[in-house]
C-alpha cells in the first residue's frame, strides 16, 4: 500500500520502525494534548480583571452564596457549560443554587460515562482491527485465494455457472463463540 505524499511503501517498513512511528505520534499526541490543557488551566485560573469569570470565582461564590464546596473538575465543567450556552455563571448561582449545582453534577457524571462508553467502543474497534490486520498479513491459506480470485474449481452441489466454468463459492471457516 503506497502511503500518499511520502514516496515510499509501508511494506518497507520493519515491524520495529512500524512500532517506533506509532510510538512518537502517540508522543507527539500527547505532547499536544497537555499543551491544550495547561492552556485551558491558564484560561480558567486567570484574573477577573476583564470581566471573565474564572473557575476560582466560580468556586469562590458557590462557596459564599450557598455554602457548598465543588471540586476544580466540576467548576471548569461549570465554567465551560456556561459559557458554551451564553450564560452567566453569577446569575444561574444566585437564582438556581443547589438546583443548579445538582443538575450540572449529574450532567457531568453522564459525560464521564459517555466518554467511558466511547473509549471502550474505540478500544474493542482498535482490537478487532488489529486481530483483522494481523490475520490478512499472517495467514498464508488466504494467498491461493488472492491468486485465483477467490474461486475453487466446482464439485458437488455448491457449484454455479461463470462464462461456461463451474466454480464453488470458497467456504469460510466458522468461528466458535466463547
Amino acid at each position: 500500500m503506497k502511503l500518499d505524499g511520502f514516496g515510499f511503501d509501508d511494506n518497507d517498513l520493519t515491524e520495529e520502525q512500524k512500532a517506533l512511528l506509532a510510538q512518537r505520534l502517540q508522543s507527539q499526541k500527547n505532547d499536544w494534548q497537555e499543551g491544550l490543557a495547561k492552556q485551558r488551566r491558564l484560561r480558567l485560573n486567570e484574573s477577573c480583571e476583564h470581566g471573565v469569570v474564572c473557575v476560582a470565582c466560580v468556586k469562590k461564590q458557590f462557596k459564599q452564596t450557598i455554602n457548598q464546596d465543588v471540586s476544580e473538575e466540576e467548576a471548569c465543567f461549570i465554567h465551560d457549560f456556561c459559557e458554551k450556552h451564553q450564560y452567566d455563571v453569577s446569575e444561574k448561582i444566585t437564582d438556581e443554587g443547589v438546583f443548579f449545582l445538582e443538575s450540572m453534577r449529574e450532567m457531568l457524571e453522564e459525560k464521564k460515562k459517555q466518554v467511558t462508553i466511547q473509549a471502550d467502543i474505540k478500544a474493542k474497534t482498535d482490537r478487532n482491527r488489529s486481530k483483522a490486520m494481523r490475520s490478512l498479513l499472517h495467514d498464508d491459506s488466504e494467498s491461493s485465494a488472492w491468486e485465483d480470485g477467490g474461486r475453487q474449481p466446482a464439485s458437488s452441489d455448491d457449484d454455479f455457472s461463470s462464462g461456461g466454468l463451474l466454480y464453488q463459492k470458497k467456504k469460510k471457516k466458522k468461528k466458535k463463540k466463547i
